[in-house]
């Protein structure tokens, strides 16, 4: 999946955004001592239990100042996925505690949140029905991270209706001046539906309901399976409808368009 994101800061704002205390950044770090506690402050209680498990210095880790811009660039990164361009770190300091811990603290303002003024799908195959009920509308956070799931739900949906090869992708995201609103261009196509027909070579029945009885559930599944494991399920499906003798020899597959 191909996304267009619009830079939203670039290194110089990031360097004044997000200072270290120049007091805390003169700390002579002690080798072999372990973070003891993380205070992030400013952050949803989802956000907080993230980076109290996913930062490189984290409790029960060992300080290495060398990873904190990392973990800062980590911070801010998240948060403008999620619908905050304009998130700064106010502080980031660290001390050694009586315990001969280190006890780290960050502060972050996460600003104002980024809206989609303006969604719209480019070559859709969706009719207006199906676009007011559409799960990514105007209106909403700009969460780029919500989007792509939304976007992967719709392609695995289309991939077990048959179409085995869907564009379903972000064609262009396009922020405001002042970060507070984005434009939203979406590209949907279904592509070419595959479908499973199985024929019999000797009557030339067509056999179209199989699937349904097939453990494969869907075709993009039954697309991925080898012909021992084709021959298996088949001959399965007929010896449930009666036919316990069934014989199979190795599958012809042929594709059309």
């Amino acid at each position: 999946m191909i996304f267009s994101l619009h830079p939203i800061m670039g290194e110089e704002n990031l360097e004044k955004t997000i200072p270290l205390n120049p007091e805390k950044s003169q700390v002579n770090t002690q080798p072999g001592r372990q973070i003891s506690k993380l205070t992030l402050l400013g952050l949803t209680p989802f956000d907080e239990l993230f980076f109290q498990k996913n930062l490189f210095n984290r409790v029960s880790q060992y300080l290495n100042p060398s990873q904190i811009e990392n973990d800062k660039e980590k911070i801010l990164t998240r948060l403008k996925n999620s619908g905050y361009p304009l998130a700064k770190i106010i502080s980031y300091t660290y001390e050694m505690n009586t315990d001969r811990f280190y006890k780290i603290q960050i502060s972050v303002d996460q600003n104002q949140a980024c809206k989609f003024s303006e969604v719209s799908v480019d070559n859709s195959n969706l009719n207006f029905f199906n676009f007011i009920s559409f799960p990514i509308q105007a209106g909403n956070l700009c969460d780029i991270s919500y989007v792509k799931d939304k976007l992967e739900e719709i392609k695995e949906t289309y991939q077990r209706e048959g179409y085995l090869t869907p564009t379903v992708e972000i064609q262009n995201l396009t922020y405001s001046k002042d970060f507070l609103t984005a434009k939203l261009i979406l590209k949907i196509e279904k592509g070419t539906k595959t479908s499973v027909i199985i024929e019999d070579k000797k009557t030339k029945n067509k056999e179209t309901e199989i699937f349904s009885g097939l453990d494969a559930k869907n075709i993009s599944d039954f697309s991925g399976l080898s012909n021992e494991q084709i021959i298996f399920l088949v001959s399965d499906f007929y010896k449930k409808q009666g036919y316990p003798f069934i014989e199979i020899t190795q599958p012809i597959i042929s594709k059309n368009s």
